[in-house]
């Protein structure tokens, strides 16, 4: 099952906001975590910047905290698939980009 693209407009964040100054985003998934449950595997396409420097914004850039991530996917094995898919799509952009555009960026590991 894939999920993806939430952006969190700031309507939807500010709603999201505990008494503590925290967010809590878990609600936004309440309708479909029996599906989730349901399923072998759950691929989540995050759509937005991790960012603990950065506040909380929407548009333009959506860069989110790292708690956003616990609410996106619920578990500890499913998390490791979106690393994974994350650093996939960096090496891939930065293959394209080299050998398309001849650009010379270092590459991370």
């Amino acid at each position: 099952m894939c999920h993806g693209d939430p952006l969190y407009h700031d309507g939807l964040y500010r709603s999201a906001i505990q008494s503590n100054g925290s967010y809590d985003f878990s609600e936004n998934f309440t309708y479909v975590k029996a599906w989730f449950d349901q399923a072998d595997l759950v691929i989540g396409d995050f759509e937005g910047t991790i960012s603990l420097d950065k506040p909380l914004a929407s548009y333009p850039l959506y860069p989110y905290h790292t708690w956003i991530l616990d609410d996106f996917i619920r578990g500890g094995k499913e998390g490791q698939h979106i690393d994974l898919a994350t650093q996939e799509r960096i090496n891939r952009a930065y293959q394209e980009m080299t050998q398309h555009v001849h650009l010379n960026w270092p590459q991370g590991n």
